[in-house]
């Protein structure tokens, strides 16, 4: 038996090989049309070429910023750079000098009537932080700080 396979198996890899050569040379060969075909479309594409420059050169005349007078393109830069020029933005209006003297004298008023205020003690209620503690705070048991909250209570009644 193992010599029935043997020839089985030549036969098959030089069919494998033979199959492998056809298929490469066509690849090959596809290629090289394609190549043909390419140079084909350049030179083609370069008479196209030719042939569209000279219709265009003949039907086209001067671009039409080359015809235009200076005072017309120094017109067209000028409005070029307002179109980007940012607008202003209206300023407050001009206050007059009642005005500025009512608005010193009130300032001034304030500032008075706050100095005397702290003079006084009357000064306002500050406020609370994060670390202050209270007046009632108590750190012991809670009977103990029930008891001094209503004896707190009752003195400030």
């Amino acid at each position: 038996m193992p010599n029935e396979e043997e020839p089985n198996r030549k036969k098959i890899m030089k069919e494998i090989i033979a199959k492998s050569k056809f298929h490469k040379h066509q690849r090959q060969m596809e290629f090289e049309q394609a190549q043909e075909n390419i140079m084909e479309l350049d030179d083609e594409f370069g008479d196209v070429m030719s042939e569209l420059n000279q219709t265009v050169s003949k039907t086209t005349s001067k671009p039409q910023f080359l015809t235009k007078t200076p005072e017309e393109i120094e017109y067209d830069r000028k409005m070029r750079e307002l179109v980007y020029d940012r607008r202003s933005v209206p300023a407050d209006r001009t206050k007059t000098e009642e005005e500025i003297k009512k608005e010193y004298e009130d300032k001034r008023k304030k500032l008075e009537e706050d100095r005397l205020r702290r003079m006084n003690g009357l000064d306002e209620e500050r406020d609370v932080a994060g670390d202050d503690l209270d007046d009632d705070f108590w750190a012991g048991d809670d009977d103990e700080g029930e008891e001094l909250l209503l004896k707190i209570q009752r003195t400030k009644k």
